[in-house]
């Protein structure tokens, strides 16, 4: 059971914008390859959830930005698991430098949803009983 994950991310040419900073959408991207390694960590695929027919789209997610991020920079990503429900989870994240200092921090949430029917369902229970361990 893993309900904890950190990746690092070196800030890459086409992450930044015209303002020579990252663009705030890069950071829905690196919370995307958390969730997935979340989802590894505990067992699952994401690509074989999606094979199957089945997803984890984000409904709502809050970002706060604390400080610039340039070409080059290294960051460090990590994503929580605070809440599971029956169909949705909630994580928080935060992304610091190196050195520890915070750069930005919010929750994402996220839905298990019938692709085909467009519809939330409940998440797999084995997948649920992982995430709420320790909760």
């Amino acid at each position: 059971m893993v309900r904890s994950v950190k990746l690092k991310f070196v800030v890459d040419f086409f992450d930044i914008d015209a303002s020579g900073w990252i663009n705030g959408a890069v950071y829905f991207q690196y919370n995307n390859r958390i969730f997935e390694e979340l989802l590894r960590s505990n067992g699952y695929e994401l690509r074989g959830l999606l094979e199957r027919g089945y997803g984890f789209p984000p409904v709502h997610y809050r970002i706060d930005y604390k400080n610039a991020v340039i070409y080059g920079d290294v960051l460090e990503g990590e994503q929580v698991v605070t809440r599971v429900g029956r169909s949705s989870l909630e994580t928080e994240f935060n992304f610091r430098r190196a050195d520890g200092e915070l750069i930005a921090l919010g929750t994402v949430v996220r839905v298990f949803t019938d692709m085909r029917r467009k519809q939330s369902v409940p998440i797999p229970e084995e997948l649920r009983e992982r995430l709420l361990r320790d909760l």
